[in-house]
């Protein structure tokens, strides 16, 4: 069978058939994806390897925690900075405006 003919005899049929056609096609559709979807994900279980185990988690938990901490005290520390040096009265140099555009994350053009 030719799939052009038969894809103009749908065309030709009345619009509650061609719903019913497109129905069907999704159904079909769906359950394919998600018995391909339900042998990947049971061949991902099955493979101890691939998996994280709860201590894994904990110690990924944890170094990011540190990481994290670690960049909010150096952020702490900068501000402190600044807000002293705007107390005491002294400006910026022009070195320290090079190196905080060199680390713009916000500048686009880098």
């Amino acid at each position: 069978m030719d799939i052009l003919k038969k894809i103009e005899q749908i065309r030709e049929k009345p619009e509650h058939i061609r719903r019913r056609y497109v129905s069907v096609c999704v159904f079909v559709s769906m359950l394919v994806i998600g018995g391909i979807w339900l042998i990947t994900l049971k061949s991902s279980y099955s493979n101890p390897e691939k998996t994280i185990n709860s201590e894994d988690y904990l110690q990924i938990i944890n170094a990011n925690k540190e990481n994290t901490s670690t960049e909010n005290e150096s952020y702490n520390n900068k501000l402190r900075e600044i807000v002293s040096s705007e107390e005491n009265g002294v400006t910026e140099t022009e070195e320290d405006d090079e190196e905080e555009k060199k680390y713009d994350l916000f500048d686009l053009s880098q």
